[in-house]
């Protein structure tokens, strides 16, 4: 039979069974966990009824996949269960059929999913259960299946051999100065795997022995549980740090066991004095929810990974990185004005906070929107700076979608409909180019303009402008080396967003040479230009002039001392960016 046509029956189920599908949880198995025993496969139990009449099998089924899931993947899933004997991939519906070698395998690999930590491969709503199928037959496959296969296998085999290893060692790479050490810091990223019995972190040295020896923060985690250990070993590699560029480096240790002689800030012994709430609330610590899940990923999946919302902020300067249990990288954006908002305006606003993927004004409510970012932390960012921000005189009102992607319209759809709904994804106009990025500021009445041409003047820009509705009050060119950049100031903030949606990433021309058009790049800046003197004041200094002394004039050297002040702050802001 044909290995399409076996995929399409294997997977093809009734829209209904879908939906009664739907209510599979934590809560469904239950029921089956007995006390914690080791994972052991074996062969030698028979299929049989669970306990809501659910037949037992050999094959698992996953649904809910992302649609950029791979075939490693998921083959992954089961490595530390033992493998997998055969599989079969439909990214198309996200959803997979695993056949593992034994039936208490897949049993264990399901009792460890459901209940323990649920696979998070970009979403956090995957969900495993048994099969109707009791054997997976196909013929014929994907080279890229065949080798996820037999890699899973392998390192199974590997893992086997080696004996049940459940303490790690983590080494942060590229790891940021601001990042306070603690034992607090890895138990928090590592505890949704299973429970953590010790850990002792440290710094490390990497290139002993050579001239140049680097310090990097690293940790010992012995899990209670050998699997727990494999599972956070693989889901937890070369994961990195969204906003500060740390990556994670885990792998097995040689230790068998830890040893906690004396309990400080670095190491602890959790069988003696687990963490409380009140200890981690205290460290301004959230607790790693189920739908964080969603911003775990690895790099060569094309989606930048994050874990930055676990770094332990001193004085909670940095609470913003903690996620919300209900974070989404897609945000609904309500109370907009309906008659002139834009999926454009929409990204060139929200763009400021993180990479903007697609944008969807809702056809039926115009006043509503969704933003979807890269990922969730971008969407807190964006969030906590740009909720209840005015733009085009409506206050805007943000919140977490309860979607995790927004879909693009069929090419069939009506071409009104389809103007709603933008991509942006491979349009080049992001700002973020890279992990790190410093110069992300609040709203503020005073715009930075970058990418102008080297022969515009001030009065160009700002002529600009005002060509279409956006008038500042004043603006300040400055120049540094070959790039020119222009401080704007307007009169409240609803004008400064309002310029920022209309005038960020347009072109402009050059009166000295029209045929030249360059990109302006509009972002919020953190400086306050001195404040302009009202005009009653001047009237009050023409009428009772002859009555003052004449005005000091302030001295030339104080005017360049403060002219060096805003071009120092200028060239800092400039630097981040």
């Amino acid at each position: 039979m044909d290995g399409m046509l076996l995929l399409s029956l294997l997977l093809k189920r009734p829209a209904t069974e879908f939906e009664q599908n739907q209510t599979f949880s934590r809560k469904r198995f239950r029921l089956m966990m007995t006390t914690e025993q080791p994972i052991v496969p074996g062969n030698n139990e028979e299929p049989r009824p669970t306990t809501n009449g659910e037949i037992e099998s050999l094959v698992l089924h996953l649904r809910r996949l992302p649609p950029d899931v791979c075939e490693a993947e998921v083959a992954s899933l089961a490595v530390p269960f033992g493998g997998l004997n055969n599989m079969v991939l439909s990214k198309k519906n996200g959803q997979a059929l695993i056949e593992m070698p034994s039936l208490e395998a897949a049993k264990m690999m399901l009792r460890f999913y459901s209940q323990v930590a649920p696979p998070f491969l970009r979403s956090p709503h995957v969900a495993v259960q048994f099969s109707r199928y009791q054997n997976l037959s196909t013929n014929g496959g994907s080279t890229q299946l065949y080798a996820a296969i037999n890699q899973a296998n392998e390192a199974a085999l590997a893992s086997t051999e080696a004996g049940p290893r459940s303490v790690l060692r983590v080494v942060v790479e590229c790891y940021p100065h601001q990042l306070q050490l603690s034992h607090v810091l890895f138990h928090q990223l590592f505890s949704r795997f299973g429970v953590i019995k010790r850990i002792i972190a440290f710094m490390g040295k990497r290139g002993a022995g050579s001239p140049h020896v680097i310090l990097q923060p690293q940790a010992l985690i012995e899990f209670e549980n050998p699997v727990s250990a494999h599972v956070a070993k693989i889901q937890m590699h070369q994961s990195v740090f969204s906003h500060f560029g740390g990556q994670l480096l885990v792998d097995f240790s040689r230790q068998s066991h830890l040893e906690v002689r004396h309990e400080n800030t670095l190491c602890r012994d959790y069988t003696t004095k687990p963490m409380t709430d009140v200890e981690l609330l205290g460290l301004g610590i959230a607790a790693i929810p189920a739908d964080l899940q969603a911003t775990f990923h690895h790099p060569h999946q094309g989606i930048l990974p994050l874990m930055s919302q676990h770094t332990i902020p001193p004085n909670n300067a940095n609470d913003r990185y903690i996620l919300p249990g209900n974070a989404s990288p897609v945000l609904i954006v309500s109370q907009l004005n309906a008659e002139k908002v834009t999926p454009d305006a929409l990204f060139n606003l929200f763009g400021v906070y993180g990479d903007v993927l697609r944008v969807k004004v809702m056809f039926s409510k115009r006043d509503t929107a969704l933003v979807q970012f890269v990922d969730a932390s971008q969407a807190v960012l964006a969030l906590e700076n740009l909720n209840g921000c005015p733009l085009f005189g409506h206050t805007l009102q943000c919140n977490f979608s309860r979607h995790l992607h927004i879909k693009m319209p069929p090419p069939s759809t009506a071409a009104e409909d389809c103007a709603t709904t933008k991509d942006y994804s491979d349009c080049g106009l992001n700002r973020f180019r890279r992990v790190r990025n410093n110069a992300v500021f609040a709203p503020s009445p005073v715009l930075h303009v970058s990418g102008i041409n080297g022969q515009c003047t001030e009065e160009e820009i700002i002529d600009a402008f005002k060509e279409d509705k956006c008038e500042p009050l004043q603006g300040k060119l400055l120049q540094k080396e070959e790039r020119r950049m222009v401080l704007l100031q307007f009169p409240s903030l609803d004008a400064a967003i309002t310029a920022l949606v209309t005038m960020h990433n347009k072109q402009i021309p050059c009166q000295q040479n029209p045929s030249s058009l360059h990109r302006i790049r509009v972002c919020f800046s953190r400086i306050q230009l001195p404040p302009l003197p009202s005009d009653a004041s001047q009237d009050k200094s023409i009428e009772n002039h002859e009555h003052e002394e004449p005005q000091q004039i302030q001295p030339a050297e104080e005017k360049q001392e403060e002219k060096t002040t805003v071009e120092a702050e200028v060239n800092k802001e400039e630097k981040d960016l």
